[in-house]
């Protein structure tokens, strides 16, 4: 059998609260970069009853002038995802 010291067990105890705040740090980090690298594409819904955008996170946009540029749209505001406009892609074309 093992037997652990006061000063062993309070290092062990130690080590394994870093080891978890570690980890915590690590998953938090991971997160993070998941988030920021989320993108929600922007699909233009050309009817002309109801000119909008069909989003990738399942909401339905309509800005009552100009675009996602003009309007200066850099982030879906439902999912928070870098947003990409299908009108913008097709004039780079």
């Amino acid at each position: 059998m093992n037997t652990w010291t006061k000063e062993e067990l309070e290092t062990a105890k130690a080590d394994g609260y870093l080891m978890a705040e570690v980890f915590k740090l690590r998953t938090e980090n991971e997160q993070q970069k998941k988030e920021l690298s989320r993108i929600c594409n922007w699909i233009w819904n050309d009817d002309p009853d109801m000119e909008s955008w069909n989003t990738d996170c399942g909401e339905t946009f309509c800005l009552i002038e100009g675009g996602t540029q003009e309007n200066h749209y850099l982030y879906c505001p439902k999912c928070g995802g870098h947003l990409i406009d299908s009108r913008e892609l097709e004039k780079k074309k």
